[in-house]
């Protein structure tokens, strides 16, 4: 098995099989990472952190305007069923983890 890849970007280490890491920045089989290369993960990471902090400013804004026109009530069901919904995607996310380890050990 190849030794773990280690993200000069993120900082991440990812399996040695790795053709990209979680971050955007993609390997090369001949380990020459070049500064252009790192500059452009990097860019894409802080896209993706900018990205990520836009969504959850939106989900807050959503959650204060509901709270100040419909209540504090609406905004309990509404929190409620965004916990559900998170609890049911990482279920699923871990099973398909789960069956994507057993037929990769099959293969």
């Amino acid at each position: 098995m190849p030794e773990s890849k280690y993200c000069p970007v993120c900082h991440a280490i990812n399996p040695g099989t790795a053709e990209r890491c979680e971050c955007g920045y993609r390997f090369r089989g001949d380990d020459n990472i070049t500064d252009r290369d790192v500059a452009a993960a990097e860019r894409r990471h802080k896209l993706r952190r900018a990205a990520e902090g836009v969504i959850v400013a939106a989900v807050i804004a959503v959650l204060v305007l509901l709270t100040v026109f419909a209540g504090i009530k609406v905004l309990l069901y509404v929190i409620a069923g965004l916990v559900a919904a998170i609890v049911v995607t990482l279920i699923v996310l871990k099973v398909i983890g789960v069956l994507d380890r057993k037929k990769n050990k099959n293969k």
